[in-house]
């Protein structure tokens, strides 16, 4: 058994004997289609009740190559009204857009024969639909851990919201701060860094109205002390 992939795809437009009926459809295109159909040639059939009939192909009866395999997706805008049973006892012909296609068993003797039955798979289509159909699924409710404990615990006790919508986040601080963890000796450098800006805006008058707006602000609001 040869598995055959594609990596290949064009566009085709189906037409009908009289070029009357057009159909536009993509084809999968593959190195090799099939073997041989019929597998031998069938010669126990009675012609003669075939004459009334317009075949699709006048010569189904004989092993031919098969460029082309039609899907069921397209098979109605193929199938026209016309049907016939029991040709030559045992066949059924169908009317298309193409002629009559014959399907049945027929009268042969067959020594021998071989089939293969293949279930045609395509990776990528089975994977998106198992992705689309895990998506869809309800997922079952998994025990909260104690990460998400104290992460649950923490916003309901560190966030609120204001009356105009607006959330307001405490700043967060270690559990051992201040009495295990401290800041280390920052004032020397906390006062370097307030006698720079004063010199700033002691050159800058403009900057300095907008910097003392900006702390006035800040106590307005309560965001700073003395």
């Amino acid at each position: 058994m040869v598995v055959q992939n594609s990596n290949k795809i064009c566009e085709i437009t189906l037409c009908s004997s009289d070029l009357g009926q057009k159909i536009t459809t993509c084809a999968i295109i593959l190195p090799q289609l099939t073997h041989f159909l019929p597998t031998f040639k069938v010669s126990n059939v009675n012609i003669d009740e075939l004459h009334s009939l317009q075949l699709a192909d006048p010569n189904c009866f004989t092993p031919s190559k098969i460029d082309m395999v039609i899907g069921s997706d397209i098979n109605p805008q193929i199938l026209l009204d016309g049907l016939q049973r029991n040709i030559d006892g045992t066949l059924v012909s169908q009317n298309t857009i193409f002629g009559c296609i014959l399907s049945g068993p027929v009268r042969e003797h067959i020594s021998t024969f071989s089939t293969h039955v293949t279930e045609a798979t395509e990776p990528e289509l089975s994977t998106l639909l198992k992705r689309f159909w895990e998506q869809e699924e309800i997922e079952t409710a998994q025990p909260k851990s104690a990460e998400d404990e104290f992460c649950e615990e923490l916003y309901r006790t560190t966030t609120d919201r204001r009356e105009d919508g607006r959330y307001v986040v405490k700043r967060l601080f270690k559990p051992e701060f201040p009495d295990a963890l401290a800041l280390g000796n920052s004032r020397p450098a906390g006062q370097q860094q307030y006698i720079s800006i004063e010199r700033t805006l002691e050159k800058r008058p403009e900057l300095r109205d907008k910097y003392s707006e900006v702390l006035n602000d800040y106590f307005k609001m309560n965001h700073t002390e003395q």
